[in-house]
């Protein structure tokens, strides 16, 4: 079974130094937390770069060798914040990351920083730390797996997936990954938000009110049309309380022809969702969002479920239209979830709408 590297970094990483890193760079525990979960992709994307070019499957080789990386550190994890244990390392990492970027190592502190509100002076100096962080682990990883240089290339680009996805925004291009096939959208200026940002909320209110008038529609048709005759007859008022009539009230046959329900764009609620989570940029604006993301999750329900569900052809066309949006929209939500304080308030929903989306998907 394939191990995922990412996960267990974050696992062995994140939570255990985050609150020290925070402490000693003056800055929020969960400010930390994201800036780590930032930096351990950014790391990986750097060695998948490395032992994808010719001879950097053996240089790594031999840095971790060179270097004593066999895990050592992460047993002793304690040990790394007294005594100043974390200048030696840091200086030790400062040429890790030299080697891993380069030149280019500037121009990601910026972007995490934007990222996770913290001082660019503490994304680099953290930088330095958590590279020999990661570098133990495949170190570990290569002694414990018996893997050789070839088996610990293979190791790291099998991750290359979900390496991609949980690159921050903007890393893949400064890092030239696109010709490796990861992509990223490039990071939104505020000018650019701020001038768009009104556009699009006057569009999503049109889709949403367009999508309101159709379920509306498609219930109205669905609850009456079996007690609304067609016809001029359709407009009579009926009395609650009727006089008593001799009349036979026996059913004629009728050339009413059966109203066709309108077929759900589920395109279009998660463009919606999407144009909804876009706006996130701290906790006040998840808050404002949240009243839409709830929307968007009722919609949802009511095309998951019920006569407006897809059925027939309709399931495997919106099944494979959501499975090729899918992707996009879970680095949507891991860039957002990744903004200091917003997990705590949208993660309920999140985790509602995507099992709709999941469940539509067939995922």
């Amino acid at each position: 079974m394939a191990i995922d590297i990412l996960d267990l970094l974050k696992s062995e990483i994140g939570g255990k130094v985050a609150g020290q890193l925070g402490k000693q760079f003056g800055e929020s525990e969960d400010a930390t937390k994201s800036g780590i979960a930032a930096m351990i992709p950014t790391i990986l994307g750097g060695l998948l770069k490395q032992v994808s070019a010719p001879g950097g499957a053996d240089q790594l080789d031999k840095t971790l060798s060179e270097g004593g990386y066999d895990g050592g550190i992460l047993d002793n994890l304690s040990d790394m914040f007294s005594g100043g244990g974390t200048d030696a390392i840091r200086t030790q990492g400062g040429g890790l990351v030299s080697m891993l970027f380069g030149d280019k190592a500037k121009a990601l502190t910026p972007i995490i920083a934007k990222l996770t509100g913290m001082k660019p002076e503490s994304i680099a100096s953290m930088l330095a730390i958590v590279a020999p962080l990661v570098m133990s682990f495949l170190g570990k990883q290569k002694k414990t797996m018996g893997l050789d240089t070839n088996g610990l290339a293979g190791l790291i680009t099998s991750q290359k997936s979900a390496i991609g996805a949980a690159l921050p925004p903007g890393v893949s291009d400064a890092l030239g990954l696109g010709a490796l096939g990861i992509s990223s959208p490039a990071p939104k200026s505020p000018a650019t938000t701020s001038a768009s940002g009104e556009g699009r909320g006057f569009i999503y209110v049109l889709i949403v009110l367009g999508i309101l008038g159709a379920l509306g529609y498609a219930a109205y048709s669905y609850i009456f049309a079996g007690i609304r005759p067609s016809g001029p007859e359709g407009n009579i008022v009926i009395l609650i309380d009727p006089p008593e009539s001799t009349e036979s009230t026996e059913p004629t046959e009728s050339n009413e022809q059966p109203i066709v329900e309108p077929t759900p764009d589920f395109t279009t609620v998660i463009q919606s969702l999407s144009s909804s989570l876009e706006k996130v940029t701290d906790v006040e604006s998840a808050k404002a969002a949240l009243s839409e993301l709830e929307l968007a999750d009722k919609l949802l329900g009511s095309l998951t479920s019920g006569p407006s569900a897809p059925r027939g052809s309709d399931i495997i066309r919106v099944a494979q239209s959501l499975k090729a949006t899918m992707p996009d929209l879970q680095a949507l939500i891991d860039k957002v979830m990744a903004i200091p304080g917003v997990k705590e308030v949208l993660q309920p929903i999140i985790d509602s709408v995507m099992t709709k989306v999941k469940s539509l998907a067939g995922a």
